[in-house]
């Protein structure tokens, strides 16, 4: 049973299907494992618990907080293509 482990910012569930999707297509595509045996894990985190170059990032702006609004926003205006 192969596992996908995804480490990142919070997502919302319509980029944790895309993403799921794909990865998993992707990794039976390439081992022949059925794509039902294939389990991908999220793991989100907020920005208050992220840090870099010694500081959290949401204390040091413009940081992916800027990006993640902006990608949200597009996606939800189909800005983005899925």
């Amino acid at each position: 049973m192969p596992v996908i482990q995804v480490h990142t910012l919070a997502l919302m569930e319509e980029q944790k299907k895309d993403i799921a999707k794909k990865f998993t297509k992707i990794l039976s595509d390439s081992t022949k494992v059925p794509e039902d045996r294939i389990y991908v894990l999220f793991s989100g985190y907020e920005l208050a618990g992220i840090a870099a170059g010694g500081h959290l990032v949401s204390e040091t702006p413009p940081g992916p907080d800027d990006f993640n609004i902006q990608y949200t926003d597009d996606l939800k205006k189909g800005k983005i293509k899925k």
